[in-house]
C-alpha cells in the first residue's frame, strides 16, 4: 500500500524477466551429496574442468566433456556480482554415474555447461546475483537464469543487484529480515515476474564497466585467499612496506579501499538503474521499505 503509482505502473507496463526472454532453471539434485561432490582443492589436479577451459557445445542427454569432476553451483551467501564455485561435482562417464544413483536428478539438461547468474534461494535480509561462467552443472538449490541471446550476464548483473530491481522483488514476496519470523524465498516464479528494463540505450556499456569494476573490487581479497581459484601471493607479499606493522597495514587499507570503490560503484548502478525504470526519489521510499523495513 506504501508504493506509488508509478512503481504500480511498472508492473503493468515495464515486461518482466519471463516476457523478455530469460528463462531460469532448477538443476541436479544428487541425492547424496558426500558421494559425488567435494572441494575444488580435494580434485587431484588435471582431472576436472574449470570453467572456459572447454567450450564443447551440448548434445545429447550428457556433456561432450569426459572430465572426471566439473565444477558445480550450489547455491551459497550473500556475494553480489563475483561469486566463486567451489564445489566439484562427480560427472564420472559424462553424468551416467550420478544421473543412474537412487533419488537423484538430473533436471534441465540442456542448460548445464551454459553462462548465467545464479543467486542463494533463502537470503537472510537481501539477496545478490553472481555471474556464473560456462563450463559447470548447477543444483537444485544453486539455480541459473539464463538470458537472451542478445543480452550477456556481466550487462544484467548490475541491474538485478541495484536496489530498484531488488525492492520490486522483494515486493511480490513475504516480509522476511532480521527482526521477522520470516524467511525470504527467491523463487523462480518471483525472480522471473519482476518488471526489467527493456532498452538500455547508452547505459548498456556503462553498467557494463560498473559491474566490472564492481566484480575487480570483490575479487580483491580473494588473491590473498589459498581456497580461491584467484589466489595468487599471500597478503603480506602483496602489500608495501619495510616491516611486518606497515604490510599489515598497507593491506588493510587496500581492503577498505576496495569495499569503499564497491560502495560507490554500487551507488552509481542505483542511481542509473531507478532512471531506467522511470523511478524518481519519492518512488524509492517504498522500495526502501520492502528492502529494509
Amino acid at each position: 500500500y506504501w508504493v506509488t503509482d508509478v512503481v504500480r505502473k511498472a508492473f503493468r507496463e515495464t515486461p518482466s524477466v519471463e516476457e523478455q526472454g530469460f528463462e531460469a532453471k532448477q538443476g541436479i539434485a544428487t541425492a547424496d551429496d558426500w558421494r559425488f561432490t567435494r572441494a575444488w582443492w580435494e580434485v587431484p589436479w588435471g582431472k576436472a574442468t574449470f570453467p572456459d577451459e572447454h567450450p564443447e557445445v551440448w548434445n545429447g542427454p550428457y556433456c561432450v566433456t569426459n572430465s572426471k569432476w566439473v565444477s558445480y553451483v550450489k547455491g551459497g551467501g550473500f556475494s553480489p556480482y563475483f561469486g566463486e564455485t567451489l564445489l566439484n561435482l562427480n560427472w564420472e562417464k559424462y553424468g551416467q554415474e550420478v544421473g543412474a544413483y537412487q533419488g537423484s536428478y538430473l533436471r534441465n539438461t540442456d542448460y548445464y555447461f551454459r553462462k548465467g547468474l545464479t543467486w542463494p534461494s533463502r537470503p537472510y535480509g537481501r539477496g545478490a546475483f553472481s555471474v556464473v561462467q560456462r563450463g559447470g552443472v548447477f543444483s537444485v538449490s544453486g539455480m541459473l537464469l539464463f538470458t537472451p541471446p542478445e543480452m550477456d550476464a556481466d550487462k544484467v548483473a548490475p541491474i538485478m543487484n541495484s536496489d530498484a530491481y531488488i525492492g520490486l522483488l522483494h515486493l511480490l514476496m513475504p516480509r522476511g529480515g532480521v527482526e521477522t519470523e520470516q524467511t525470504l524465498k527467491y523463487e523462480i516464479g518471483y525472480i522471473k515476474t519482476v518488471p526489467f528494463p527493456k532498452d538500455l540505450g547508452e547505459k548498456d556499456e556503462i553498467l557494463m564497466k560498473l559491474g566490472n569494476r564492481a566484480v575487480t573490487a570483490r575479487r580483491h581479497e580473494n588473491t590473498a585467499s589459498v581456497r580461491s581459484h584467484y589466489f595468487q601471493i599471500p597478503a603480506l607479499l602483496q602489500s608495501q612496506g619495510d616491516t611486518l606493522e606497515k604490510k599489515i597495514e598497507s593491506w588493510q587499507a587496500s581492503v577498505v579501499n576496495n569495499r569503499q570503490m564497491l560502495v560507490e560503484t554500487q551507488e552509481k548502478i542505483n542511481e542509473i538503474v531507478f532512471d531506467l525504470y522511470g523511478l524518481g526519489p519519492e518512488d524509492s521510499i517504498g522500495l526502501y521499505m520492502s528492502l529494509y523495513g
